[in-house]
């Protein structure tokens, strides 16, 4: 059995055996305590075949039912020949399960055993029948005693023709039908997510040692936990796992749309295609909600689900990147040098298992569609308030009205804990819109202690309306009344509760982040922070809010009051203990939108951007500075979300300005070019306004900015140009930088000068390039010694500089010495690359080929760049195409550089022109140094001679006069010989 069938087989025997655990709860078979899985039955005369037993039903010591799973075809012999085995042990019933068509007779032996008591010497006689063909099964029958012709007579087979994705609806209902009975107000099933739980539950406890039992008492605990619980019970587990942050889950179904979304996302999803659901409806009527009951109630269809903010360009681009690090650290390595969008959808595209990618709060339509994936395993669920956009193939739009009464009553009844008839009345009132119907609840319990006067909460809810026909676009009035209402009431208390007045403050910064995660010490920062004096160094943002008065408990609470936010999960504890910092809020989107709107029209947008960016990027650069690139991702996203809607608003000020700046830095080092591109631009666009200059800014930006401009290129001479007349603007600014802050200086210099040589490397002719790199290295000379992370990149550099001038033993000591270092890390890919290039050139080709598999080990991990890889190609190729005809190990060691190169693009990554052309003519030249004649010739037409030419004059390594004379051998060779082979 290869390893997939054998997957298959385990998920099989796993189902099966709940689905009996499920029957015992409904009583068959009576009194049943327990299920023992992987636990044979007490033996009853001779040796138990501890093999023989995938799970058995028990009460107390008694066991019910013994029973084994197949998942593989049987004849009747082979299930008799089982049987035997299973019947060693004492049992009340002996059932065989396989879900494969029996082979000759099976369903007659099955039809035998299922017979009603008879003849017994007529039942033994036909059993025996169906052993005639196997000797050994036929010599144990006539063996048999008549106890244990007895048990033979309790036996059973089932053929079970349902597929998997059958036998997991048919126990989703199963669960749902049990959670109702046993739990006392389940609210909303989350089927499927108990269902994986309970499988989880089979499954920890078949690996466990001893005597695996799972107690029907137990399966009754979880069938009626609450979803609160349940949802932290199966955080961290193997499956379902969820990368970003979802949502609050409801307690309300809402059945007849989870329905109609299971219509349009199959599983099995039967095409290649990804199906797309796109659910639509107005602002609060619990899209969002939706899409949370859907994941919850096929939680056990899917191996992940990832939730993404799509509410602007830049949150979604920040949850790819949570997205891109799960898959690479957990699926296949992310391909290094593509757009982070290209990744994830790659990614995708490979991952075998079902996975379930949520579009939330999309607000541009041909935006999100340009991130959404075409092919894989999974499926797509979009929630958007835009209705006329969504058209396609595999695109299917599913309009989300308000609750229907029987559901707003029952919300409104949980929330304020009564069956008063007056809910419908109020519940009418509020449009059965389920956001309203929250914070009226919150608000009526707080206020009027649940009293339900329906006509008199309508009235205060216009009256939070200063004027009741303005309200944001596509929001009903009574929705955004009820938002204002509950902030309103907040600020009553506020003149007599500081904590009510810190925590109004909090809610209007709160807005201006991504709804999940908020970090509550950050908010904390922009409410008491102090920018003027944190850039002066006189009262630095304190990390953690420690005030006694009022302690963050009591702002906490004002917070949660009026039900317009939640506590969320750690923003920073997965994988270790939590800590203050890790302690964050959620608030709903609409809630967000509304405060904004808010704000924005009392004319506060600006002051409260700047505040909540400047804070934001404090924390952002602490956890750069730190190399702490993972939480700096987590951060990033609510720093995007500020930095787009200061871009929106137009709003630039030194704030901003070092919000996009460090911004692009977290995003640059996950390769997130674009964006960062956008956000630096943004930067230079303000620095452009100010009098006087910010020199030391100005130059950071337009170096910083040059950097992403060479990374994200598809060819050298496209970034010549711009990255020229960045730097050459970031050099009017050196000495002036130079004499406040010679390290600065000295720093931004060495960055200008690696990208600058990077491109002049590749642009020889490119006057422009050449004179700056000559100035850049002049500067240098004259710096100040760099420090930290940037002294080991110039360490780095300078093994570049001993391979340039032919020192390339004192070049491999060097290297090995860095490798030893702690710190260099980072660069491993590098140094190996650099050392198999010194190892070529000494003629170790032994050393060389361990130090090419290194780099290739680190392409397949996802921690080797393009640079990394073309240079292997390049420099390798030049090598040997120099010394060709060359030895044997030359040969081989070209094939393993190529190797890399295919790894690397089976990854989902692309090579530029012209280094594509590079390794297709590897390519060919190893095919016909194979003899294989018709791939030297595929891969020689694969060649571009023009692109070729282009990259070869900037690198020669030989290439063009190799693939002349390999399409002049190609072009002599006659018909017969293509086909490969040794002739």
């Amino acid at each position: 059995m290869g390893g997939q069938d054998a997957v298959r087989g385990f998920e099989y025997q796993f189902l099966r055996t709940l689905e009996y655990a499920f029957a015992a709860l409904d009583g068959e078979p009576a009194g049943a305590t327990g299920v023992y899985v992987e636990s044979p039955p007490a033996p009853a005369g001779g040796a138990v075949d501890a093999e023989a037993v995938d799970f058995a039903v028990y009460r107390d010591t008694q066991c019910l039912l013994a029973a084994q799973v197949k998942s593989t075809p049987l004849s009747a012999p082979a299930a008799l020949a089982i049987l035997l085995r299973l019947i060693t042990g004492d049992a009340g019933r002996y059932v065989l399960l396989t879900n494969r068509a029996g082979l000759g007779e099976l369903d007659g032996l099955a039809e035998t055993l299922a017979g009603p008591p008879g003849d017994e010497d007529a039942f033994r006689a036909a059993v025996t029948h169906f052993a005639r063909r196997s000797r050994g099964v036929r010599e144990q029958l006539d063996g048999l005693d008549d106890d244990t012709w007895a048990r033979l007579r309790r036996c059973g087979v089932g053929v079970d023709t349902r597929s998997t994705p059958d036998i997991r609806r048919a126990l989703r209902e199963t669960t749902r039908r049990l959670r109702r009975r046993v739990a006392a107000t389940p609210g909303w099933d989350a089927a499927g997510l108990v269902l994986g739980h309970l499988l989880w539950d089979v499954l920890s406890t078949a690996a466990a040692p001893g005597q695996p039992l799972i107690a029907l008492d137990t399966i009754r605990d979880a069938l009626a936990v609450d979803n609160a619980t349940l949802a932290a019970a199966v955080a961290g587990r193997g499956w379902t796992v969820t990368v970003n942050v979802p949502p609050r889950r409801t307690d309300v179904a809402r059945p007849e749309l989870v329905e109609a979304i299971a219509a349009v996302l199959p599983v099995p999803n039967p095409a290649p295609q990804v199906p797309v659901c796109v659910l639509h409806g107005l602002s609060g009527v619990g899209k969002t909600s939706l899409a949370a009951a859907w994941a919850d109630d096929r939680g056990d269809d899917y191996r992940v689900v990832f939730w993404v903010d799509a509410s602007s360009a830049g949150s979604m681009e920040s949850s790819f990147l949570a997205v891109d690090a799960w898959l690479a650290a957990n699926a296949a390595p992310a391909p290094a040098e593509a757009e982070v969008r290209d990744r994830v959808l790659t990614g995708l595209s490979r991952l075998r298992e079902p996975w379930l990618l949520v579009f939330d709060n999309a607000a541009d339509a041909r935006a999100v569609k340009a991130w959404l994936p075409r092919t894989g395993t999974g499926h797509a669920l979009v929630t958007t308030t835009d209705p006329s956009s969504w058209h396609g193939a595999y695109m299917t739009a599913l309009a989300v009205p308000v609750m229907t009464g029987g559901q707003a009553h029952d919300l409104l009844g949980r929330r304020l804990g009564t069956g008063d008839p007056r809910i419908g009345a109020l519940a009418e009132r509020l449009g059965r819109w389920p956001l309203a119907l929250e914070l009226a609840s919150a608000y009526l319990l707080d206020t009027h202690a649940g009293d339900l006067d329906a006509a008199g909460y309508e009235h205060l809810v216009l009256r939070a309306l200063d004027d009741p026909d303005s309200v944001p676009p596509g929001y009903p009035r009574t929705l955004v009344g009820a938002v204002l209402l509950a902030v309103r009431r907040m600020e009553q208390r506020a003149g007599a509760h500081r904590a009510a007045k810190v925590a109004r403050l909090t809610l209007r910064f709160a807005a201006l982040l991504r709804p999940r995660q908020i970090p509550l010490h950050l908010l904390m920062a922009c409410v008491f922070g102090d920018i003027e004096a944190d850039l002066r160094g006189e009262q630095p943002a304190p990390a953690v809010y420690r005030h006694p008065d009022p302690p963050i408990g009591e702002i906490l609470r004002e917070l949660r009051r009026g039900s317009l936010i939640a506590v969320d999960e750690p923003v920073f504890g997965a994988g270790r203990t939590p800590t203050a910092l890790d302690f964050s809020i959620s608030m709903n989107e609409v809630v967000q939108d509304v405060i904004r709107w808010d704000v924005t029209r009392e004319g506060g947008i600006e002051t409260a951007v700047t505040q909540a960016g400047y804070f934001a990027q404090v924390w952002l650069r602490e956890l750069l500075d730190a190399d702490r690139d993972d939480l700096a991702l987590l951060l990033a996203g609510h720093c995007c979300r500020l930095a787009d809607t200061a871009i929106e608003h137009g709003i630039a000020n030194l704030a901003t300005a070092l919000l996009w700046g460090n911004t692009a830095a977290a995003l640059t080092r996950v390769e997130g070019f674009h964006l960062a591109a956008t956000y630096l631009r943004a930067e230079l666009a303000f620095l452009d306004t100010q009098q006087p200059a910010d020199p030391a800014l100005e130059l950071d930006t337009c170096v910083q900015l040059a950097a992403v401009l060479a990374r994200a290129a598809d060819r050298p001479a496209d970034a010549a140009d711009p990255v020229c007349d960045l730097i050459e603007r970031a050099l009017t600014r050196y000495e002036d930088v130079t004499a406040r802050d010679p390290v600065r200086s000295a720093g931004a210099a060495f960055t200008a000068s690696v990208v600058v040589r990077g491109l002049a490397h590749d642009l020889p002719q490119h006057p422009r390039l050449q004179h700056m790199a000559a100035r850049l290295g002049q500067l240098l000379r004259a710096a100040p010694r760099p420090v930290g992370a940037q002294a080991r990149a110039v360490e780095v550099d300078r093994v570049n500089e001993l391979l340039r001038d032919g020192a390339d033993g004192a070049a491999l000591l060097r290297i090995d010495e860095l490798l030893a270092t702690a710190g260099y890390g980072f660069y491993r890919a590098t140094l190996m690359r650099l050392r198999a290039e010194a190892q070529v050139q000494l003629r170790d080709w032994t050393g060389a080929s361990d130090s090419v598999r290194a780099v290739r080990e680190s392409v397949e991990s996802g921690a080797a760049h393009y640079v990394e890889v073309d240079g292997l190609v390049t420099n390798l190729a030049h090598a040997y195409f120099m010394q060709v005809p060359g030895p044997r190990e030359a040969t081989r060691l070209l094939s393993e550089v190529v190797s890399v190169a295919d790894v690397y693009e089976s990854l989902g990554n692309t090579f530029r022109p012209g280094d594509r052309d590079r390794v297709e003519l590897c390519r060919a030249y190893l095919a016909a140094e194979g003899l294989d004649i018709d791939s030297a010739v595929r891969h020689l037409a694969a060649v571009d001679r023009r692109e070729l030419s282009m990259v070869e004059a900037a690198r020669p390594a030989g290439a063009p006069a190799v693939h002349w004379l390999m399409t002049r051998w190609a072009a002599t060779l006659p018909p017969e010989w293509r086909g490969g082979g040794d002739d």
